[in-house]
């Protein structure tokens, strides 16, 4: 039977919220057991490890845009790195909602924008430094060419699956399958090689460009401009 073409505004109004609880609280006791192994070989924590230790030394007093912010995991921490400002986008207005409850709460509206919007829609920001995580996994060519449009002019980190020899790799396909492919179709997550990423990349920027590895994020890759 033919998979029902899938809304990505939909998916992700329906999804994000549990998937942030799912993949970043810190305790495991409110994961279902499919979301409890994916945990244990994504990777996600040591790139998000990553990702604060890259940026907290190249964005002070910088303004920073984040593509694919979910409910502000990282806005915060931003500002408190010495960011002059941060500014989130992300195609579920649930998530965008949720993170502009936040941002009013710790009272921080001065220094933290959300909006939501796909990223074809989004109009290149004053920032010096653009990042996203795990976004570049669910967009197609023509949308990631959009992401480094958006951080032409800019420093940038965006990590993506790497499509490289890995057993946890294979691992992740298997859970892929279970959790979306089965009922998302062609709507999944995707693994790209460094050189196809790279060379979208280079539309967009004449400043060198580095791949950042480590094993603790499994498969996981930052292309990236800053220092690390």
């Amino acid at each position: 039977m033919p998979v029902a073409e899938i809304d990505p505004v939909e998916f992700w109004n329906q999804k994000i919220l549990q998937w942030e609880r799912d993949r970043y609280q810190r305790e495991a006791s409110g994961r279902s057991a499919l979301e409890a192994l994916a945990f244990r070989f994504s990777g996600l924590p040591q790139r998000m490890a990553n990702a604060q230790r890259i940026l907290a030394q190249n964005i002070v007093d910088k303004n920073v845009a984040e593509i694919g912010c979910g409910s502000w995991l990282m806005a915060e921490q931003i500002i408190e790195m010495g960011a002059r400002s941060y500014q989130g986008f992300d195609i579920a207005s649930a998530a965008v909602e949720e993170a502009r409850s936040r941002v009013n709460d710790a009272k921080l509206g001065d220094k933290i924008q959300f909006d939501a919007m796909d990223v074809s829609s989004i109009t290149k920001p004053d920032a010096d430094v653009v990042f996203s995580l795990g976004l570049l996994d669910w967009l197609q060519p023509e949308q990631i060419d959009s992401v480094f449009q958006i951080s032409s002019g800019a420093e940038f980190l965006h990590s993506f699956s790497e499509r490289r020899v890995s057993i946890w790799r294979y691992l992740h396909s298997a859970y892929v399958y279970a959790a979306y492919a089965h009922s998302t179709g062609p709507y999944k997550p995707q693994y790209h090689s460094y050189e196809e990423i790279e060379s979208l990349a280079r539309r967009h920027t004449e400043r060198p460009t580095f791949a950042f590895r480590d094993n603790g994020m499994r498969f996981g890759c930052f292309i990236t401009t800053l220092e690390c």
